[in-house]
């Protein structure tokens, strides 16, 4: 072949002062040369030459890779003579590669195509071609001048300039070396972790440019481009590829392309929150394992602050990227950054992401997802979490003794719905998983469990539900107005939690004074004193809400059942009996609340598919409690399959009318891998908004939301002891959710000292008042 390949325009080149054929030059490059993005050549009188640094950096890759498989260190040397040409030859025992700036810029970056070229030019060298061929006494001849100047200057780290008068030779090759530098290419571009396809683009684009008997010499007299297509083809189906052997990765090539990712980020004014993602994505397009190991270890060399250049640079060249270098941690950060850069739907970048942790993780993928769910219901702070997950997934343990049956369930569940897309493949993969796992505890908390079956009360309330009668019309008052718990007309339900009290408590207490149809008010009444943790006020004017018939009057007195609050002992039999009569009349508020109590075990079998088809009968009917809770349903993927885009769906509908459930719709937006930053910060902003207003009534609910929200940082700045205050204030009163605050608060050491004994503490009054997460967790914490 003669060592000339395609002719194109010099757009990409900035020349100036001379031309190239009137004073031809080159440039000889050293072997741990950097470049820049925009690389330039400076040469005599002004004369410059701008390249792209991708492409150097690529077809100087190519070339040590390619030497190295033959066993050839050539000096590499870039000419400024016109057209496409490239030859290698060797003499005295040195050997050289000259490429023309033209042929740079028609393959630019493509490392596959280098390799082709370096791999055929390297064969002729390699097969002795030259040595056996008429023209060796000019080739000799120009690569000795080259050498020369070389050897004047070696060892300095910079380009080294000199002018050559020699004209490159013609030089041409038989059919036979043709075809046997050909082969070679393919064979050891293989091996050195290239893809032979790359020879067939060379080709292709040589045809595109010339045809295939164009004016070159050895297409004229050689075999076609066509034939050598078919030849190429053919070796390539025959060599095996066996993933491309070597993926071995040089500090020189790491530095090499670093440098021009950094280059591109800068130039591109990058903030710098994404510079770290927006080199990755630039490494993946150049070299994906190379991406890869940048992205584990980073994260690896973090953790133990051990991050640098030169750590960094020695990682990622002697880096195995296999899970016995790198444990769970790093595969996530990986994985997640490499699914977000691929891009697409929420739903394709979570399945990618776990699809990539099982894939290239797998001896600790089922750890790692154990790990996940235990600090998420250990409520781990967040910045605490990736310590804990690293030094978790680390922990040589056996899993089914060291992690309960719950956590199994929540890891299996996002084992089977992440990882498969049929669903009975992903029942399958669950279930398989939970085989490995603790056998299951059929427990109900509570000794006096009501008799009825989750299944009988389901058919009990649908078959209500489906003769329900369209109500008389009322005609709606004031107190009605701030504060009904049940819809009418036109006035929408009014949350427990978010009811305006200060202004509803004197016109509801006139109304429920009222003889004349009063029961609404007497409801209205319990439920702004059930907020506000005035309990025995709640029960009674439940008590007198129940004995006029008024929907509800028996749902505010469940909860009181059901807690143990306002000097009731807890009763689920009673608490379920009142839920079941008013869910049965058609209260979305009663079957929210037997819902919840069905999927958490709450004095009845734990059944989460029945508690979604109750939350689907009152959502279906616009109640926006119950899509905030079906929601969460979806996200956890507990009683029904995973489903995110239907979770946030549903939260967005609900938020506006149920303040609550603008907390799942921040965690739903937050975790979402295409986050809309402008909508996060108006629910963030609505959330805090409404949490103060209504705590600032002495609404318990709404001091809940606004210490979770000072906690985690929820559009403020995190502020634990502000959330903690709040705590306290709330546990006081006897608040489940405050006194489950504060154990996990001291479990963890977030915003007070890391005691267990006090977390134990909080734990068991949050247990005496029915709470079943209080006793996982004391038993737990014991067991530490």
């Amino acid at each position: 072949m003669r060592a000339a390949l395609l002719v194109v325009l010099m757009t990409l080149i900035a020349i100036s002062g001379v031309s190239a054929q009137s004073n031809p030059l080159f440039w000889s490059i050293q072997d741990e040369q950097a470049f820049s993005t925009r690389h330039m050549l400076n040469g005599p009188n002004g004369l410059s030459i701008v390249l792209p640094g991708r492409s150097l950096v690529a077809l100087a890759e190519a070339k040590r890779k390619i030497g190295d498989q033959y066993g050839l260190q050539p000096l590499l040397v870039i000419t400024n003579q016109p057209g496409i040409n490239a030859f290698a030859t060797e003499i005295n025992g040195k050997s050289i590669v000259a490429v023309n700036v033209d042929t740079i810029l028609a393959i630019r970056d493509d490392a596959d195509m280098w390799a082709a070229l370096m791999g055929h030019e390297f064969g002729h060298v390699y097969h002795n071609h030259v040595a056996n061929h008429q023209a060796r006494a000019s080739i000799i001849g120009l690569a000795a001048q080259v050498l020369d100047a070389y050897q004047q200057r070696h060892g300095r780290n910079r380009t080294e300039l000199i002018n050559f008068g020699a004209q490159l030779v013609d030089n041409t090759f038989t059919r036979d070396q043709e075809r046997e530098a050909d082969a070679s290419s393919i064979e050891f571009m293989t091996r050195a972790g290239y893809n032979p396809d790359g020879a067939i683009r060379l080709q292709q684009l040589l045809i595109s440019n010339y045809g295939s008997a164009g004016a070159l010499a050895f297409l004229q007299s050689h075999p076609s481009g066509e034939e050598r297509i078919q030849n190429l083809q053919a070796k390539i189906t025959a060599t095996s590829r066996s993933a491309f052997s070597d993926s071995s990765i040089s500090v020189v090539e790491f530095r090499r392309y670093i440098a021009i990712c950094g280059g591109e980020a800068k130039e591109a004014g990058v903030e710098n929150s994404k510079v770290f993602a927006t080199q990755f994505a630039c490494l993946k397009k150049q070299n994906p394992e190379i991406a890869k190991r940048f992205a584990l270890c980073a994260n690896d060399l973090a953790s133990g602050k051990r991050l640098n250049p030169d750590s960094m640079s020695s990682c990622v060249s002697n880096g195995d990227t296999g899970t016995n270098q790198f444990g769970y941690a790093p595969w996530v950060a990986y994985c997640g950054l490499d699914a977000r850069n691929e891009g697409g739907s929420d739903a394709t970048i979570v399945f990618n992401f776990n699809k990539c942790i099982w894939t290239n993780a797998s001896p600790t993928a089922l750890q790692g997802y154990l790990c996940e769910a235990e600090a998420a219901q250990l409520r781990v702070p967040a910045e605490n979490r990736a310590t804990a997950l690293r030094n978790c997934s680390r922990e040589t343990v056996e899993l089914k003794a060291r992690f309960d049956r719950s956590i199994w369930e929540l890891a299996c569940k996002r084992k089977g719905t992440t990882t498969s897309t049929i669903r009975t493949e992903q029942e399958n993969l669950e279930r398989e998983c939970l085989a490995a796992g603790p056998a299951k505890v059929n427990s109900v908390l509570g000794a006096n469990k009501g008799a009825i079956s989750p299944p009988q009360l389901l058919a009990e309330v649908r078959d209500a539900w489906s003769k329900l009668s369209v109500p008389a019309s009322i005609t709606p008052n004031e107190c009605d107005q701030l504060a009904t718990t049940v819809a009418i007309g036109d006035i929408k339900a009014h949350p427990v939690g978010f009811i305006d009290s200060i202004a509803a408590e004197p016109i509801c207490m006139t109304s429920a004074k009222n003889p004349k149809d009063n029961g609404r008010a007497m409801v209205s009444l319990a439920a702004i004193y059930l907020q506000q943790g005035r309990y025995a006020e709640a029960a009674e004017w439940a008590n007198k809400a129940k004995a006029k018939n008024a929907l509800n009057a028996g749902t505010v007195l469940a909860v009181l059942y059901i807690n143990g609050f306002g000097g009731y002992a807890i009763d689920y039999s009673k608490a379920h009996a009142l839920l079941l009569s008013e869910a049965k009349r058609g209260s979305a508020d009663a079957i929210c609340d037997l819902a919840s109590h069905i999927r958490e075990g709450r004095g009845i079998e734990a059944q989460p598919e029945i508690s979604f088809e109750l939350l689907k009968l009152a959502a279906d009917r616009g109640d926006a409690p119950a899509m905030a809770a079906l929601a969460n349903l979806y996200s956890s993927g507990k009683g029904v399959p995973l489903d995110k885009a239907e979770a946030m769906r549903l939260l967005r509908i609900a938020a506006p009318n149920f303040p609550q459930s603008n907390l799942s719709l921040i965690a739903a937006l937050r975790n979402s891998p295409n986050v809309d930053k402008d909508e996060l910060r108006q629910v963030q902003t609505r959330a805090l908004e409404v949490a103060k207003r209504y705590a600032d009534m002495g609404s318990q609910y709404a001091k809940m939301m606004l210490a979770t929200i000072y906690a985690n940082g929820l559009g403020v700045p995190v502020d634990r002891g502000r959330a903690i205050d709040i705590y306290k204030e709330l546990a006081s009163r006897d608040s489940v959710s405050a006194l489950m605050a504060l154990g996990f608060a001291h479990l963890n050491g977030a915003g007070v000292p890391q005691d267990k004994d006090q977390a134990i503490g909080y734990f068991k009054r949050a247990a005496a008042h029915g709470n079943k997460d209080a006793e996982i967790q004391i038993a737990r914490a014991q067991a530490r």
